[in-house]
């Protein structure tokens, strides 16, 4: 339902023009705006549009699109860490670019957002991608409904069904999909292969490999005590935490011969690689060796696909509570509905393998296999 507002006409005694008043329906302060005429005819009409504005939202009638989304991040942006910031800012330049920055931000309305969310799923997004797209726009045009920049936020509907359904992007990599990929790094960009082995023998996120230290926060290793420490400022959590390491990862740390500076220093043409480059080099990496993990979509290997294939490693090898806290998830469900995919040679392995399965060799029918007490007693 539209804010009511009555936009009010008088004549500046001063200059002859007419003036336009009207109370905010967020403060009750009185708002005022020059109609630029000595015409009444004019300054009703110009009464009528600003009034048709203020009812729409939009206090301040020439902010815009640009204008909101610099504000946004110079002004709220800057509590959050530093993944929440890279994240947002690459949904306001994705809005941005669709609504074009100078546009009015008067003129963003619930049939916009739509629109765009419509051309995301044309471009072919994936409905988790549009929804982390759409609650960011929630954020921002809260946001500005907490400062009265606007009186309410355009409506926005998220995507049906998003976080209800078991959303694996991709099947898990194998041992030997695993050396396929080592070795067209060794080929391509050598400098690659420790990070590869990194993510591979630790399910750490990209960004945490990619700045993990022997000697410095955020993420470090501490070899001493065999063990991860992850300071709330890099972690998606928040939160500090200790992770111990395991066996083969251990050992891989140790093979490297180092206790200090960075725990793998990945390299694009002669210099240093930042986090975006990294990321395209190993998707790079994924497709020159022909790495498939989902058919459907055509997607290859990144490096999100190595985390997913540790969990499902290593969840037929720890107890679950103990596989989500090598993984740092909130829930168990997280860890299980988007990084644990076994099929069905896997299971039978596991079923074979495990202590509380009976075989039962010996028995040749249903009856032998009954206590001798309820045994039928055939007749001769």
């Amino acid at each position: 339902m539209k804010h009511r507002v009555n936009v009010t006409v008088r004549k500046r005694s001063d200059t002859g023009y007419y003036q336009l008043q009207a109370i905010s329906p967020l403060n009750g302060r009185e708002l005022r705006r020059s109609a630029r005429t000595t015409s009444l005819k004019e300054a009703m009409k110009a009464a009528a549009a600003w009034e048709a504005e203020l009812e729409q939202g939009i206090f301040s009638t020439r902010i815009s699109w640009e204008e909101l989304a610099n504000r946004f991040a110079d002004e709220y942006m800057p509590r959050l860490k530093p993944n929440s910031q890279i994240t947002m800012r690459s949904t306001l330049r994705a809005f941005g670019s669709f609504v074009q920055p100078e546009a009015n931000v008067a003129s963003i309305n619930g049939g916009t957002i739509s629109s765009w969310t419509a051309k995301l799923r044309k471009d072919g997004l994936r409905e988790t991608t549009i929804a982390r797209h759409l609650r960011t726009l929630k954020v921002v045009f809260n946001w500005a409904v907490s400062i009265e920049l606007i009186a309410r936020r355009p409506a926005i509907t998220m995507p049906a069904n998003v976080g209800k359904k078991r959303f694996l992007k991709g099947r898990a990599l194998s041992e030997a999909d695993f050396e396929v990929l080592c070795q067209t790094a060794d080929r391509l960009n050598p400098t690659f292969t420790p990070l590869l082995k990194l993510l591979w023998l630790s399910g750490l996120r990209i960004s945490e490999a990619w700045r993990l230290s022997f000697d410095s926060p955020p993420n470090q290793v501490d070899l001493a005590n065999r063990r991860f420490v992850f300071h709330a400022i890099g972690q998606k959590s928040g939160h500090d935490e200790t992770i111990p390491l395991l066996p083969e990862l251990a050992e891989f740390l140790a093979s490297l011969g180092r206790e200090t500076g960075p725990v793998v220093s990945p390299m694009v043409n002669g210099r240093p690689a930042s986090l975006d480059s990294v990321k395209r080099q190993i998707s790079a990496i994924g497709e020159a060796a022909e790495l498939m993990v989902n058919s459907d979509t055509g997607k290859h290997v990144t490096a999100h696909d190595l985390r997913r294939s540790f969990g499902t490693r290593w969840a037929l090898r720890v107890h679950p509570l103990v596989l989500k806290k090598l993984m740092r998830h909130e829930t168990l469900d997280t860890t299980l509905r988007f990084y644990v995919d076994l099929d069905d040679s896997q299971i039978n392995q596991a079923i074979a393998e495990s202590p509380y399965t009976s075989t039962y060799t010996s028995a040749t029918s249903r009856d032998e296999l009954r206590p001798a007490d309820h045994r039928k007693t055939r007749r001769k």
